[in-house]
């Protein structure tokens, strides 16, 4: 508020979402390949398919430090009966299975937020999966 009245402008930001995997039951999970990406950002590639090999999504996150690990992309296939937060789960029983005791996930909100404040579907997807904010960062620009 005080940057506000000082003449400047919030612009679209970030939401830092956070998920604690330790706390995870054991959950039954498809095919998962998980392989050490070559380049930036340094970690691991995640692809899941199911048992007839057909690719359901992809995620690249971070090599964990001290079991905390940056999740840095991820994509689903569309499903039509809205379960895409069961793959995402899927997704981090398979890292809880390998030491991520932690995940973070940083959204932008100018995709989030486009119909005045609801939660967009990225967000729902990840609160679905048991994901929480924890922060929000948002530049400020000053008003001509």
């Amino acid at each position: 508020m005080a940057l506000e009245a000082s003449g400047f402008s919030r612009q679209d930001g970030w939401s830092f979402l956070h998920h604690r995997l330790d706390t995870l039951q054991q959950l039954p999970y498809e095919v998962i390949d998980i392989t050490e990406c070559a380049s930036d950002p340094y970690g691991w590639y995640v692809r899941l398919r199911d048992k007839n090999g057909t690719n359901l999504g992809r995620a690249v996150v971070s090599r964990p430090v001290e079991g905390t690990a940056v999740l840095e992309w991820i994509t689903l296939a569309p499903e039509p009966d809205g379960s895409g937060h069961l793959l995402l789960s899927q997704y981090l029983a398979h890292l809880a299975d390998r030491g991520v005791h932690e995940l973070v996930v940083l959204l932008d909100t100018s995709a989030d937020h486009t119909d005045g404040g609801s939660h967009g579907p990225f967000r729902e997807l990840h609160q679905q999966a048991g994901f929480k904010e924890i922060d929000q960062l948002h530049p400020y620009t000053r008003r001509p």
